[in-house]
């Protein structure tokens, strides 16, 4: 059985997570540290949030202890984020029994990841947490070179596990709408990165009905930014909020995803955004930076582009560029490439590793 830890329940990458043990067969309980009702705790690691963290994480302590006290030999302890390792690291001690203890970090937070004392506090803590476990699992190869081995100084067991679909979320990818001289990009999910709203409104107001930009997600972006950037634009449009059973539907009706983000220049370096993973599923190519591990990930494999910078130049030139005959082999590789996107095999692996 696997105890999967997390900050809270209602995550989509969570709800993920736990149709990936279903689909594996695995048996498996989900407890989460906070309380629902205040989820807003967990969004940040900014200061004047710090607090109400560690207290809830303090709180949540206790129900784990219980939880651990109840679990086999065999069971396996998956944390999700170093809030639940400290977590469980304080709950099961003294229980004399320790299970194997599996840590999934699928985002380095920008605050570990730039010098300053209070940094360098948070970095310190987060190698004396890395040491105690038995296996890092991270969502892109290049996080460990890049991250975990110089910098936090990780030296223990890892395994990677790309941000894919569970089977059966995505329906069979359907053919990309036809291409009638306006080529169509679906920017959906979090939407946090300013410049992308740059580049975007930019190529929409150079290229006019050239390009149509559907824009979908929930706006973690300054109060009003996105609005009045898309205002003059007749070719841009924000859908709103969706749910994830809306995806399918997004996808559809473009032609691209929209992974491009500069939320954390190092952090971009060695991401493979999740919507890379959401648009190929559905059988739609991404349009990612070339100068980061998706863009070569993308030119790779066939299965998007990676744009050069400067991308407020360079995404206009590459659209007026593209014929629908190159686009159309790249689409079709996609969705021949469909294990790339969706499945359970990495995950598996990964635990099947710490049970040998």
């Amino acid at each position: 059985m696997i105890l999967f830890v997390t900050t809270r329940r209602s995550s989509l990458d969570n709800e993920r997570r736990c149709r990936q043990f279903r689909n594996l067969g695995m048996a498996w309980r989900h407890i989460s540290l906070s309380d629902e009702a205040f989820p807003e705790v967990f969004d940040s690691l900014r200061r004047r949030r710090l607090w109400a963290r560690l207290g809830a994480i303090w709180r949540g302590i206790f129900r784990l202890r219980a939880e651990i006290r109840r679990l086999s030999p065999s069971d396996i302890l998956y944390v999700n984020a170093l809030d639940c390792l400290a977590a469980v690291l304080l709950a099961r001690m003294g229980i004399a029994r320790h299970n194997k203890l599996i840590c999934q970090i699928l985002d380095v937070h920008s605050l570990l990841l730039y010098p300053g004392p209070y940094r360098r506090l948070l970095r310190w803590i987060e190698r004396r947490l890395l040491g105690a476990i038995d296996l890092l699992v991270v969502p892109s190869a290049g996080a460990l070179p890049r991250y975990f081995r110089p910098v936090a100084g990780y030296r223990g067991p890892a395994a990677v596990v790309n941000n894919r679909l569970p089977s059966g979320e995505a329906e069979e990818p359907c053919p990309a709408p036809p291409f009638n001289g306006t080529w169509i990009i679906g920017w959906f999910g979090s939407l946090r990165c300013e410049r992308s709203v740059k580049i975007l409104c930019h190529a929409a107001a150079i290229l006019g009905q050239k390009v149509e930009i559907r824009i979908a997600g929930t706006s973690k972006l300054p109060a009003g930014l996105l609005e009045q950037a898309i205002a003059p634009l007749s070719n841009i449009t924000y859908l709103g909020p969706f749910a994830a059973m809306d995806t399918g539907r997004l996808y559809r009706d473009v032609h691209f995803s929209w992974a491009v983000h500069f939320e954390s220049p190092i952090k971009a370096q060695w991401a493979l955004p999740v919507r890379t993973f959401e648009g190929g599923a559905h059988g739609r190519p991404a349009l990612v930076r070339a100068d980061t591990d998706a863009g070569t990930h993308m030119h790779d494999n066939g299965i998007g582009w990676g744009i050069a910078e400067p991308l407020e130049q360079e995404l206009p030139l590459f659209l007026q560029s593209l014929t629908e005959r190159d686009y159309r082999k790249v689409a079709a590789n996609v969705c021949e490439k469909r294990q790339l996107f969706v499945g359970e095999e990495q995950l598996a692996q990964a635990i099947a590793q710490i049970r040998s």
